[in-house]
């Protein structure tokens, strides 16, 4: 995984339980995400559509996913 200055790798916060993956984002735009609960950064790809929103994508890193 790439990263550039400023982020970090951490754990994609998927449903699926025996996901290692890792999301490159920085803290800063973890935590904004994080502020609503049931909002999670995850992987590309990685959404659940049966119990999960994709809000929004940043290309070529990371999905935010709200569950419901």
């Amino acid at each position: 995984m790439d990263r550039e200055p400023g982020r970090q790798a951490f754990a994609c916060e998927c449903s699926d339980p025996s996901c290692r993956e890792l999301v490159s984002i920085t803290a800063d735009e973890r935590n904004f995400v994080r502020r609503v609960p049931n909002r999670r950064v995850v992987r590309l790809g990685h959404a659940d559509h049966e119990s999960e929103r994709v809000l929004m994508e940043e290309p070529g890193r990371f999905q935010v996913i709200e569950r419901f």
